[in-house]
């Protein structure tokens, strides 16, 4: 549910503030966008300007995202040098809405849309981002294959074992040796649940 200042919302019902978006990116280093033509602090960050087109939210009809899609000015190439230095999809995104007062002053703003960057386009002189809200997770598949011994390579990183034994066989036993089943990344218990029939709902009547 968005929530707007009471001071916000007067100044949106009278129209004669105008409203300015603000783009937080939760990149590997962080930006901050406004379309306001004066840069603008919240919450201790700075928006620098930068021209950008907001599109209506597209909300789902069902389980999926709702998504909303951002056009940023690009004509200097800044966001062409970060989108292009690091893998910014399913990173954080936050689009806020707010005014400044007569003094310039910012209104403490309201987040309209909170989520995850989608997926990305460049052009000459644009950068486009689509952001969807967490229901884009759903989407996600893990890599990791259940299995009852565990995965991790022997004083690895995930392993996390440091005495003096010099071999492990991935089992639990010998992880209980080792006094290392805080880090067992197997799922002891598969084998004896393996073949038994695993009812789903209410149960049968004879």
């Amino acid at each position: 549910m968005i929530t707007f200042d009471a001071t916000l919302t007067a100044a949106l019902a009278a129209e004669t503030l105008r409203p300015f978006w603000l783009l937080e990116l939760g990149f590997t280093t962080p930006a901050y966008y406004t379309d306001c033509d004066i840069p603008l602090t919240y919450a201790t960050n700075q928006y620098s300007p930068r021209a950008m087109q907001v599109s209506p939210l597209r909300q789902s009809s069902g389980l999926g995202p709702d998504r909303v899609d951002i056009d940023l000015d690009n004509v200097d190439l800044t966001l062409s040098a970060v989108i292009l230095n690091e893998d910014i999809v399913f990173k954080t995104a936050s689009l806020y809405i707010g005014c400044v007062d007569d003094n310039y002053q910012l209104i403490t703003p309201a987040a309209l849309f909170t989520g995850f960057v989608e997926n990305w386009n460049l052009s000459e002189d644009r950068a486009r981002l689509r952001l969807a809200d967490e229901f884009l997770l759903w989407n996600r598949r893990t890599l990791r294959k259940y299995q009852a011994t565990c995965p991790w390579i022997f004083k690895g990183a995930e392993c996390g074992y440091t005495g003096a034994e010099t071999w492990c066989d991935q089992q639990y036993g010998r992880c209980t040796q080792l006094a290392n089943t805080d880090n067992f990344g197997g799922f002891r218990w598969l084998p004896a649940i393996s073949e038994k029939n695993i009812w789903w709902g209410r149960e049968p009547k004879e």
